[in-house]
């Protein structure tokens, strides 16, 4: 693949991935626990965000190799190096997606600190201020009452709390691979992949089973803990 279909790629990628991306954001948005807890959206959607990215990247690059055996009238095929470069733009743009799902979550909880300041403080002690600067250097100074913050933090902990108490767990497994120059090329595309613990189209490591690999296979399936 030439360097400037590797580009046309890389840009309908980007595309692509900005839609769904935008349409994972909306479901996190309205979930009960946006913006309280990252680290347990992050687990709840981690699953739908690495299948949604690595199927669109997948199909992205199969469609680019179609192309490539149109204009040159050969067959083409998708060798180890497509196998890495499709890993690593994968596993780069899950990174960019959940670095600005948290910085969205530390803007919106910044927000809700700044509007339960300007709640609390009394009219009495608002001096008039002629600039958004102004007003942002008064709430910053009372960010650092202990008080203010430690009432607004235990606001927000009862609130976690009992959100949390709703959520329930449910085992998962994932493929995971050698990472090693041994790895086949099928078992280097299941690698990181995940699916539900009583999911019939499980594949499993060797040839103990109607979806196994291949004999001396070193993969294993590790059991997780997904949050629901």
């Amino acid at each position: 693949m030439s360097l400037v279909e590797i580009r046309q790629n890389l840009r309908t990628i980007e595309r692509t991935l900005g839609n769904i991306y935008e349409k994972i954001l909306g479901q996190i948005r309205s979930d009960p626990l946006y913006p309280i807890n990252y680290e347990v959206i992050k687990g709840k959607y981690e699953k739908k965000v690495y299948d949604s990215t690595r199927k669109a990247v997948e199909d992205i690059y199969r469609q680019g190799l179609q192309r490539v055996e149109r204009k040159l009238n050969t067959t083409t095929f998708i060798s180890s190096n497509d196998i890495a470069q499709i890993r690593k733009i994968t596993d780069d743009n899950i990174t960019r997606f959940w670095i600005r799902v948290r910085k969205e979550f530390e803007r919106e909880n910044l927000r809700d600190y700044q509007i339960n300041l300007e709640e609390r403080t009394p009219s009495s002690v608002k001096p008039e201020l002629n600039t958004r600067a102004a007003l942002v250097g008064l709430a910053t100074v009372i960010v650092t009452s202990g008080y203010a913050i430690s009432q607004l933090t235990k606001t927000k902990e009862l609130k976690q709390e009992k959100i949390i108490e709703t959520i329930q767990r449910k085992q998962v497994v994932r493929w995971v691979t050698k990472l090693d120059e041994r790895v086949c090329p099928l078992c280097d595309l299941l690698h990181g992949q995940i699916w539900d613990i009583d999911d019939p189209s499980i594949p499993t490591p060797g040839l103990n089973g109607p979806n196994g690999t291949h004999s001396n296979c070193r993969c294993e399936l590790e059991i997780l803990e997904e949050e629901i």
